[in-house]
C-alpha cells in the first residue's frame, strides 16, 4: 500500500497495478477507492488529462 501511494503521489500511473495487488491481499473500501481514484488518472493521462 504504501509504495502504491508513493507511486501516485509522483504520478505515477502504476500505482492502479500496485492498489489491485493490495486489494486482493486486503479487500476493504480503502484500497477499492484508491484503486478507482488510480483508474480514473490512468484514463485521464491515456486520453491526454484534462
Amino acid at each position: 500500500m504504501r509504495l502504491a501511494r508513493d507511486l501516485e503521489g509522483q504520478q505515477r500511473y502504476d500505482a492502479a497495478q500496485m492498489y489491485r495487488e493490495a486489494l486482493r491481499e486486503r479487500p476493504d473500501e480503502v484500497v477499492r477507492l484508491r484503486l478507482s481514484f488510480a483508474l480514473l488518472r490512468t484514463g485521464d493521462a491515456a486520453r491526454g488529462g484534462a
